[in-house]
């Protein structure tokens, strides 16, 4: 005979929120917490149901991490990343990684706006800050590289996203002269304004030799020396683009008084590294 999930949910919650009454009435606050937790299970309970997922798991099942992990892995393999969410936000295991993970198959099948949507709850937006956290600009550089490389990398499942250790990606920026489509720099723009440092906006144009708007930057955001060095002129040292970027300078202010502190600072950088 078949079971009447709803039903049985149904029951469950009531049980759990007549118990809660009890405990609110004797000011037990950790047991009006575990009552929430499971009202938590109950609704998530319904939503599988509502999806047609088979495997219904018990109660038991969604308070065990490792059962819980298990069942947001398989929801992942079947393509229900919406429930995954749910089964991480409910049952408190990590939630950012599927929403990076998602976020990622966004970002591979060209759906930018969906991906947008995804990352926003990875991370707050700290529009043009120096100090973001080697966590926030790792994981922003990563999303970066995904964007650039978007068209030429295999398409992956949520699944096989989520897998990838963060640990052993690469994030640091890789150096790219490829092209970026208008669509592709717009995204990383986007990324970059959003949650990023100016250092990594200056490192982005710099590695995709557009200096002549890494210089605009320069002016715009009255960087620092220090930033300069570091973000554009040691790069473009490495790069044997130094002449590019002076030349850039130039186009900016024939005169290069707009540019004086920065010539000053970069011929001291050369002095110490014996370059002059």
């Amino acid at each position: 005979e078949e079971v009447d999930h709803y039903l049985v949910i149904s029951m469950m919650q009531k049980l759990m929120q007549n118990a809660k009454m009890e405990f609110v009435k004797a000011g037990d606050m950790s047991s009006i917490e575990r009552c929430d937790t499971y009202l938590g299970y109950a609704e998530l309970l319904r939503m599988l149901v509502a999806d047609h997922y088979k495997d219904i798991p018990s109660l038991q099942h969604l308070a065990n991490q490792d059962s819980a992990r298990l069942l947001r892995n398989k929801l992942l393999e079947d393509d229900r990343p919406e429930l995954a969410v749910e089964v991480s936000t409910k049952c408190n295991l990590d939630t950012q990684s599927v929403w990076l993970a998602w976020a990622k198959a966004c970002i591979l099948s060209g759906q930018y706006t969906a991906a947008r949507d995804k990352l926003s709850h990875c991370w707050k937006p700290r529009p043009g800050k120096l100090q973001v956290s080697s966590q926030q600009q790792n994981l922003l550089n990563n999303v970066i590289e995904y964007i650039e490389v978007a068209s030429v990398i295999p398409m992956w499942s949520v699944a096989e996203l989520l897998e990838q250790n963060p640990s052993e990606q690469n994030t640091q920026p890789v150096s790219m002269t490829t092209h970026l489509d208008s669509v592709r720099y717009a995204e990383c723009l986007y990324y970059l304004h959003q949650y990023g440092t100016t250092l990594q906006l200056l490192q982005f144009h710099q590695r995709h030799n557009m200096l002549n708007k890494a210089c605009a930057l320069l002016l715009d955001r009255n960087v620092s020396h220090e930033l300069f060095i570091e973000g554009l002129a040691e790069p473009c040292l490495r790069r044997g683009s130094l002449r590019d970027l002076l030349d850039q300078m130039l186009s900016l202010d024939t005169s290069l008084s707009l540019w004086d502190a920065y010539l000053m600072a970069l011929c001291r950088y050369l002095s110490a590294k014996h370059l002059h």
